[in-house]
């Protein structure tokens, strides 16, 4: 993106303007993703440990920049961030791989699978067609989803990436 788009965009009318816009904005959707991840931390450390909102803010903010430096060490020749490591199937040379395939492939299936199986089966009823409005045949075909399509669906998600999948067959 940071390469093939300027390049692209160059090669039309008003291209500079266009990536120097795009690429504004992106600048403000990042900060704007930061300040809702900083305000998470923020607000656990205000609530357990009574800090102060702005030291709360500056500690978590340090603490998500402290911890992207990892992702950008992983580009440079940092031997520390260089790691051999197969997980699932795919070798993965440099910690951000790491935490790329790990997010990708393993915390928003199974965070998917969790909230699938806790709406379908733990929330009751009467609280999900409350939230939901008074729709009986849709409320019956989303319970039926979340608690069988959606799980299965997920488990087969995570049963393709296993090492299993390319040894039994199904």
């Amino acid at each position: 993106m940071f390469e093939t788009l300027p390049l692209a965009l160059s090669a039309i009318p008003a291209g500079v303007l266009f990536a120097t816009v795009f690429f504004v904005v992106l600048g403000i959707g990042v900060f704007s993703t930061m300040i809702a991840n900083v305000q998470v931390f923020a607000h656990l450390l205000r609530e357990r440990f009574g800090m102060h909102p702005a030291g709360a803010a500056m500690i978590s903010g340090l603490a998500i920049w402290g911890l992207s430096l990892i992702t950008i060490a992983s580009f440079t020749d940092a031997e520390w961030a260089q790691i051999e490591l197969t997980l699932l199937g795919r070798e993965l040379p440099t910690l951000y791989q790491l935490i790329e395939h790990a997010s990708i492939n393993i915390l928003l299936p199974m965070s998917g699978l969790l909230i699938a199986l806790f709406a379908g089966w733990v929330i009751p009823n009467q609280i999900a067609v409350s939230e939901m409005g008074q729709w009986r045949i849709t409320d019956s075909l989303w319970r039926t989803i979340l608690r069988y399509v959606a799980p299965a669906a997920l488990l087969g998600r995570f049963w393709q990436l296993s090492d299993l999948s390319g040894h039994l067959p199904l």
